[in-house]
């Protein structure tokens, strides 16, 4: 049993001297510390960021805007040809070295009545400014 243990212990230690070489990939299912945030309406969103997201609207984009004390996360999915999107936001969290947000676009479902008009979903988050560089994925 002690052999066996020894070596459950020499193959983890191994495993971990090799891991330290290289950069961690993240898992889908890595779980960091979650962030409180707010999700911002238009007449809350300070004007320089409201109008970098009008200057990139019209193409998905991402970014991050920090006035020093907050954190503002930006996620645009670009020209869409109708109403009736929303953003689902799955993850806001704390890695060790960054923030992880997860979002997806939910799209009008079939058979919905929808607006005959181009949108431009984005969601804008308002967290506390940690000094990390924000780590984006979309869910596709």
């Amino acid at each position: 049993m002690k052999k066996i243990i020894g070596l459950v212990i020499t193959i983890g230690l191994l495993f971990s001297f090799l891991g330290g070489c290289n950069p961690r990939v993240k898992e889908p299912g890595d779980v960091g510390t979650p962030l409180e945030f707010i999700i911002l309406d238009e007449d809350e969103i300070p004007e320089k960021l409201q109008q970098k997201i009008e200057e990139e609207k019209e193409k998905p984009f991402q970014l991050s805007f920090s006035d020093g004390k907050d954190l503002y996360i930006v996620i645009g999915y670009g020209q869409q040809e109708t109403g009736g999107y929303s953003i689902k936001v799955h993850t806001v969290e704390k890695q060790p070295e960054s923030i992880r947000v997860i979002t997806e676009l939910i799209a009008p479902k079939k058979g919905e009545t929808v607006i005959e008009v181009l949108t431009y979903p984005y969601i804008v988050m308002k967290t506390k400014d940690l000094q990390l560089p924000v780590e984006f994925e979309t869910i596709p």
